[in-house]
């Protein structure tokens, strides 16, 4: 079965213009189960690496290295798949195997961004190494929301058509890539109602039976043309048994959801929990993190950051509003920057970071940088606590988001970090069932309360 998707993202390639995006992210799949994942401030730097540093495309070769180009930051939607189709060079693809995450760890998730937007394509690699002879399969469970953002996969052998950059016809690509004979299958609702509690999909691989097994198997994963809420997405990787059950905790991860934006975006803010039930959730303590980038070509000397806080909720409700934890460059209170908190007349919450006279320069722009929107000192983050308000009323949303702006640039406006106030946070909240097909009909004509309250998949 073919994606939707990703024949209609093949078929716009030759619309999307480069010039039109800030920043890219390559992810490029090199047919023997290595990868590289990195990025770009440029067109030029984009290009002059996919001329000179990949492999050469070969129409006779056997192997099929798949590229993606990601736009970064106020891009035409989303970016195709493509296919280059080349002889592999085992030495030149070792060389590039190696990643900023540590490769060496028994169970690691790697995606092709840090967020997702709606009718979106996402690269992951899932690297293991089995730690020792018990170890039999591999689990992985994704769709952590009642909502689900992600397409399932529900047949194993999916393939996808993907232009081809040596000319031809498209090619038929599998959905799920693997090097080392692993054998996959859909997890089982057992097995996702124990070891994979709280997700609604997985899928676990048998391993081979040798020791100190390592390698990467591949995924495409899609996400729906429409996102119903805006929690972010959760990932869960676990070894499991023979017998199926789960070998040490194993490896957890997630992505930020940022379906109602028009593009990938490096600044976001995000708050844990994202939903509560009312009226006990009144007094839970609800944690903010705002995160910026800057991804213009020089330093920025000050940062301003601007948070709405929920309807109904001044500074005040903050806790330790004179003393928020932040950081410049994945350092705490980095000495080279001060900040001054500060509130508005409308009761914004204000942050604003200021380098200091004579030191070095952290706040970088990414110019000349060898990976810069991975590069922690064009980054700043900064962290609040807002206490829910009693007695606590639902349904209903509660919505903050942040303006930050670099020195005298126009503002960069994030996401809505939301926290949904229902009765049942484990019901579905929108107008999918978790099988992706649609309850419009049957919603139609219910009240946006009755559709809260009764949990209908409304």
């Amino acid at each position: 079965m073919k994606s939707k998707i990703l024949i209609l993202l093949a078929t716009i390639y030759s619309t999307v213009a480069f010039a039109q995006a800030s920043s890219y992210k390559l992810w490029f799949e090199y047919g023997n189960g290595t990868f590289i994942s990195k990025s770009f401030t440029g067109t030029s730097e984009l290009m002059n690496y996919l001329n000179n540093s990949l492999p050469a495309n070969n129409n006779s070769g056997t192997n099929y290295g798949l590229k993606k180009i990601i736009k970064i930051y106020k891009p035409v939607p989303p970016p195709t798949l493509l296919l280059a189709h080349r002889l592999l060079d085992s030495n030149q693809a070792v060389e590039f195997a190696t990643t900023n995450a540590p490769l060496d760890s028994n169970l690691f998730l790697f995606k092709s961004t840090n967020d997702f937007i709606k009718a979106d394509t996402i690269m992951m690699a899932i690297h293991y190494k089995k730690p020792n002879p018990k170890v039999k399969k591999l689990a992985f469970f994704y769709n952590s929301n009642p909502n689900a953002s992600f397409l399932p996969i529900t047949e194993l052998n999916n393939g996808m058509l993907v232009p081809n950059d040596a000319g031809g016809t498209p090619k038929d690509i599998p959905q799920i890539r693997r090097y080392k004979n692993e054998q996959p299958s859909i997890a089982t609702t057992a097995l996702i109602n124990g070891v994979g509690s709280g997700f609604q999909n997985g899928l676990v691989f048998d391993l081979l039976n040798e020791a100190n097994a390592s390698s990467n198997i591949f995924l495409t994963m899609n996400t729906f043309e429409e996102i119903d809420i805006e929690d972010n997405e959760k990932f869960k990787l676990v070894f499991l048994d023979g017998n199926g059950n789960a070998i040490g905790n194993g490896h957890s991860s997630g992505m930020l959801n940022h379906a109602r934006l028009p593009s990938h975006d490096p600044n976001y803010e995000k708050v844990i929990p994202e939903c509560l039930k009312f009226p006990e959730g009144a007094g839970t303590i609800l944690n903010y993190d705002v995160h910026f980038q800057n991804t213009g070509l020089g330093p920025a000397l000050t940062v301003v950051t601007t948070t709405t806080l929920p309807e109904g909720y001044t500074i005040n409700d903050i806790v330790d509003f004179s003393n928020l934890p932040w950081m410049v460059a994945n350092q705490l209170r980095n000495n080279n920057y001060t900040i001054d908190v500060n509130s508005s007349r409308d009761n914004k919450l204000i942050v604003k970071f200021t380098k200091k006279p004579s030191t070095t320069i952290i706040l970088r722009g990414t110019l000349g940088m060898d990976d810069p929107l991975s590069d922690v000192t064009t980054m700043g983050d900064f962290s609040f606590k807002l206490k829910v308000k009693t007695p606590l009323t639902g349904p209903q949303d509660l919505t903050s988001s942040t303006s930050i702006v670099f020195d005298t640039n126009e503002p960069v406006i994030t996401n809505d970090a939301i926290v949904r106030v229902r009765k049942c946070c484990t019901c579905p909240d929108g107008k999918k069932n978790p099988d992706g097909t649609s309850n419009a009909g049957k919603c139609k004509g219910k009240s946006k309360l009755a559709k809260w309250l009764f949990c209908t998949g409304c």
